[in-house]
């Protein structure tokens, strides 16, 4: 007797929440902003062995061995845990505040960095305790301004102090951090099928340093994002030690 399957049809339009952890930490996910792109994949190495008994050639066995299965994310914002995992560095969240009697060398035609990105508020007192006219420089927010002299061989280096508050900022130090695995969910959702939860999660992955990080552009910055998921053995006989997805029928 013949076996009938029952079918549904399973159109699937995704979209949805990319959370990661570190592998084996005990924190809670953070979510990597908005993404346009999340695909996994498998790659495969084939071992084939012709076969010689007979003419016109074809295989005698063809062995397929998996090589990697790789994690492939485009995000759209550049959220600073995002930058640092690109970067392979570290975020760190810093508050605002006022600096006083910072010591300081100022040189004209050009800009000095000196100060805290953002600052405002700046008063510059030279070595004689004289306070300079504010309308002799500009404060950037990549440090101090002074414009060249009308007679720049007569320009000598100004010895100072400035005062100053800066804000709030992120700061992510590039390249500090190495070889960081990650627990990767992500939260999807079929919109094909009136939003139902499509959710996969990525037991161990490692990622690369990004590819491109477009500092100058006239559209969004994408920022590409490319890894493997490696094998964790510590899930039991059964169950898949790369990912796992699951889908709410």
């Amino acid at each position: 007797m013949a076996t009938y399957y029952s079918y549904e049809e399973r159109t699937y339009i995704g979209n949805g929440l990319i959370w990661l952890a570190e592998f084996n930490s005990e924190a809670p996910m953070i979510h990597i902003g908005d993404c346009t792109k999340l695909t996994l994949g498998i790659k495969t190495n084939s071992i084939k062995t012709p076969q010689n008994m007979t003419g016109g050639g074809g295989n005698l066995n063809n062995t397929t061995r998996i090589s990697e299965a790789t994690v492939s994310i485009t995000a759209k914002e550049v959220q600073s845990q995002t930058l640092a995992l690109a970067l392979w560095g570290h975020a760190m969240k810093g508050v605002g505040g006022t600096v006083t009697g910072d010591p300081v060398t100022l040189l004209r035609g050009g800009l000095n960095r000196v100060g805290r990105t953002g600052m405002s508020n700046v008063q510059i007192t030279d070595n004689q305790g004289v306070l300079v006219d504010a309308a002799s420089y500009e404060v950037r927010s990549g440090g101090i301004y002074l414009p060249p002299s009308a007679d720049p061989s007569t320009d000598t280096p100004i010895v100072a102090t400035m005062a100053y508050k800066y804000p709030p900022m992120d700061t992510i130090e590039a390249l500090t951090n190495t070889g960081k695995e990650y627990h990767l969910l992500f939260e999807g959702l079929n919109e094909a099928k009136s939003g139902k939860p499509f959710v996969v999660d990525v037991w161990r992955t490692s990622f690369a340093p990004t590819t491109g990080l477009d500092l100058i552009t006239d559209k969004a910055t994408e920022l590409p994002l490319v890894g493997e998921a490696l094998v964790d053995f510590s899930k039991p006989p059964g169950e898949s030690r790369y990912f796992r997805a699951e889908q709410v029928m």
